[in-house]
């Protein structure tokens, strides 16, 4: 990595290598396809899917390091990315999953003390969500973390950082 302001550092950003393009993976045909890019680019934000969906939650984007709360929706039938309501903690380097009718945000870090985050948050995608809601927290607080939906009734997330 560069430090921000050196000469490496500002031509990767000016070329927009941060804001990609956005690509799903096809099994019928076993390539990338091109879809509607993010809306924004952003880094360490997490992916969840459900059955007609594509999620896209929180992370940040550079420069300056600039927190996410969003949440965005990807519509596959119309090749479009829709705003849902903004969590209620900005965060990147976290979990997240979808069990049953709620979209979880698991941890994570905050542009704000405490940075490393045990808060977990979920939305109900049934409804396109409203609000996201809190629920508990984990034991500790976790960044940096892997979350799995487990026979899509459980989360469950390694350790990850403190």
């Amino acid at each position: 990595s560069f430090p921000m302001g050196s000469e490496r550092w500002d031509p990767i950003c000016e070329k927009g290598l941060i804001k990609v393009p956005s690509y799903i993976f096809s099994c019928m045909s076993s390539s990338w396809l091109p879809v509607a890019a993010l809306p924004a680019g952003r880094l360490n934000h997490c992916l969840a899917a459900s059955a007609d969906a594509l999620f896209a939650v929180g992370g940040y984007t550079f420069p300056p390091p600039d927190y996410e709360a969003s949440t965005l929706r990807y519509d596959p039938s119309a090749n479009l990315w829709s705003y849902l309501a903004p969590m209620s903690t900005n965060r990147d380097s976290f979990g997240c999953g979808i069990v049953g009718d709620s979209l979880i945000a698991v941890g994570g870090e905050s542009g704000n003390y405490p940075f490393t985050l045990s808060a977990v948050e979920r939305l109900n995608i049934s409804t396109n969500g409203s609000a996201w809601e809190a629920v508990a927290n984990m034991y500790e607080a976790r960044q940096g973390h892997s979350v799995a939906v487990v026979c899509a009734r459980r989360i469950r997330t390694t350790v990850g950082l403190d």
